[in-house]
C-alpha cells in the first residue's frame, strides 16, 4: 500500500493491499460506540473478506488490534461501508491501516475514501434576534455531517415541516432555500432535526419574541358627560415598525370584550371605534395597540374621566300676578344636571326643573340666585333679578287706609257712611285681597288696612228687636 493521507484522504493499492486512513475529526474515546463511514468506488471495499468476516481497521503505531468491525453497507450501497469503534482503548488519533479486498477498478491507487462520523453532534442554532416584527434568518450549526444529510425546520413538532438538504455541510442558514417557501415568524417555536438515512438527530427549538409595540399615551378632557363620543380623548404613539395598524378599547380589561379601530399615522381619538363606543363617566377603559404581531397594552386602567359638573344656569327671570303672592321663577335647563338649588333670600329650596312656584308675600322684595347640580357637584349660582310682587290697590286710595281700629285722625272721610273691610278674615281689615299690603307700602305700616267707606244703609237687627242702620255702634256683634 501506499502512504498516509491527510483530512481524509488514503493512499492505497488494490487487489488485497492495505491503506491507511486518516481520521478527521477524530472519533471519541474508544470506549465510545460511533458509527463512521468510508466510501469508495464499487467493488473496492468487500465485505467477508478480512478476519472476523469483515474489513478491519488497525492502528499503524504497532498494536495488533482491530479498532473497527465492519458494520456491513447501509445504506445497501457498495461505496458506503460502517464501522463501529469497539477496540483499542487508547488515544484514536493518528493513522489507521484499512485491510481490504476487491477486484472493482476502484481499488486503484490514489483512490480517497471519505471517512465522517454519521450522526451528528453538537446542534446549535445562532442569530435568534432579542425580539422580531418581520420574519427573520438563523445559522443552525452541528457537528460531524454526512454526504446524505437533510435538515427539517417544524413549527407543530413536525406534524408538517420544510427541508433543506445540507450534505456534507456542518452549517446552514435558514429560511434561506427551505421548501414550502419558509419563514420564520416572531411569537411562533420551531423545531429542527438533521437526517442521516437512518436516523434523526433533534437540535434545540427556538423562538424570537415579537417586538411588542409602542406603549400608547392618553390624554383625556377634564371631565364627559355619560354618552360621550370620544372626541377628546387622544391615543398616541411613537412612529415604529411595523406600524401600529388596530387600536382596541374595552371596559373590561379584554376579559369579554373590546372595540376596535383601524388606524395609520401616530395618533387616534376615542371617536369612530366599532361598535359605535361611548364612554361613560367614571369608567375605566382600557387601551392596546396591534402592529400585525403583538399586542400592548397601556398602564392599566389606562384612563377614566370623571362626570362634568353642570354649568352655571342662564335665562333667569321671575313674575308675579297681579295682583299676587305667588312668583314664578324660571331658568334655561341646563345639560347634565339633575337638580337644581333654588336660594330665595338666604333661603335654599330644591327642584328637579324650571320653572317653580315660590310663594310669596305680597309687598316683600326677594333677591334669588339658582345653581345646577348632579352627583359630581353643583355649578356657582347665577343671581336672578330681586322681585316684589305688587299687592293690589285699595279700592278707596290713601284715604280708606287706616289703623287697626280706624279713628278720624288715622283715616280720611267718610261721608254719609262708615268704614267698613270686606268680609273675609273676621278682625283682619282687607287682608283678604292684599289690600293691606298695598296701604303698608304706599301709607305707611300704622295704617296698613284697607277699608271702604259704605254709604249703603244695611239694616240688622238686634237681639232686642230694634232696628238701625249699618253704622259704627258699640252694639255687641255689630259691624264697624
Amino acid at each position: 500500500g501506499g502512504g498516509g493521507g491527510g483530512g481524509g484522504g488514503v493512499g492505497g493499492g488494490g487487489g488485497g493491499g492495505s491503506s491507511n486512513l486518516y481520521i478527521d475529526p477524530n472519533p471519541v474515546n474508544m470506549g465510545s460506540t460511533v458509527t463512521v463511514i468510508a466510501t469508495s468506488d464499487t467493488g473496492c471495499i468487500n465485505t467477508g473478506i478480512a478476519p472476523g468476516g469483515g474489513f478491519e481497521m488497525k492502528k499503524t503505531n504497532g498494536q495488533d488490534c482491530w479498532v473497527g468491525v465492519d458494520q456491513g453497507s447501509n445504506p445497501k450501497d457498495s461505496k458506503a461501508h460502517w464501522w463501529k469503534w469497539e477496540q483499542c482503548k487508547t488515544t484514536n488519533a493518528g493513522n489507521f491501516n484499512a485491510g481490504f479486498s476487491g477486484t472493482g477498478s476502484g481499488c486503484s491507487a490514489g483512490r480517497n475514501y471519505t471517512v465522517q462520523n454519521t450522526t451528528p453532534v453538537n446542534l446549535t442554532v445562532a442569530g435568534v434576534p432579542t425580539c422580531s416584527n418581520n420574519g427573520y434568518n438563523v445559522t443552525l450549526n452541528w457537528t460531524n455531517t454526512n454526504n446524505v444529510l437533510l435538515l427539517d425546520i417544524s413549527s407543530n413538532s413536525f406534524a408538517s415541516y420544510s427541508n433543506k438538504n445540507v450534505g456534507n455541510q456542518t452549517s446552514t442558514s435558514a429560511p434561506t432555500g427551505f421548501s414550502n417557501s419558509l419563514t420564520l415568524n416572531p411569537g411562533t417555536t420551531y423545531y429542527w432535526r438533521l437526517w442521516n438515512g437512518s436516523v434523526h438527530t433533534t437540535g434545540p427549538s427556538f423562538s424570537a419574541p415579537s417586538c411588542v409595540p409602542p406603549t400608547p399615551t392618553i390624554t383625556t378632557p377634564a371631565c364627559i358627560w355619560n354618552g360621550d363620543n370620544g372626541p377628546g380623548i387622544n391615543i398616541s404613539w411613537a412612529l415604529a415598525n411595523p406600524a401600529i395598524t388596530y387600536v382596541d378599547i374595552s371596559p373590561n380589561n379584554f376579559t369579554t370584550s373590546f372595540y376596535n379601530k383601524a388606524v395609520t399615522g401616530t395618533s387616534t381619538t376615542g371617536s369612530g371605534f366599532s361598535s359605535g363606543l361611548t364612554f361613560n363617566a367614571g369608567t375605566p377603559y382600557y387601551v392596546r395597540t396591534w402592529n400585525g404581531y403583538a399586542h400592548n397594552n397601556a398602564p392599566n386602567p389606562s384612563f377614566s374621566i370623571p362626570l362634568c359638573v353642570p354649568a352655571a344656569p342662564t335665562g333667569l327671570s321671575s313674575s308675579c300676578p297681579v295682583p299676587g303672592n305667588s312668583a314664578a321663577l324660571a331658568w334655561t335647563p341646563v345639560t347634565g344636571a339633575t337638580s337644581y338649588q333654588i336660594t330665595v333670600n338666604g333661603t335654599p329650596t330644591t327642584s328637579s326643573a324650571s320653572p317653580i312656584s315660590y310663594p310669596a308675600t305680597s309687598g316683600d322684595s326677594y333677591s334669588w340666585g339658582v345653581s345646577a347640580c348632579n352627583s359630581a357637584g353643583c355649578s356657582t349660582a347665577t343671581a336672578g333679578t330681586g322681585f316684589t310682587c305688587l299687592p293690589p290697590a285699595c279700592p278707596g286710595g290713601l284715604g280708606a287706609c287706616g289703623d287697626y281700629l280706624p279713628t278720624p285722625n288715622t283715616i280720611g272721610v267718610c261721608s254719609g257712611g262708615a268704614w267698613q273691610h270686606n268680609a273675609g278674615l273676621a278682625g283682619v281689615p282687607g287682608a283678604e285681597l292684599g289690600y293691606n299690603a298695598w296701604c303698608a307700602k304706599n301709607a305707611n305700616p300704622t295704617r296698613g288696612f284697607c277699608y271702604q267707606c259704605n254709604t249703603a244703609a244695611t239694616p240688622w237687627i238686634q237681639v232686642t228687636g230694634d232696628v238701625h242702620s249699618n253704622t259704627r255702634i258699640n252694639a255687641p256683634g255689630g259691624p264697624r
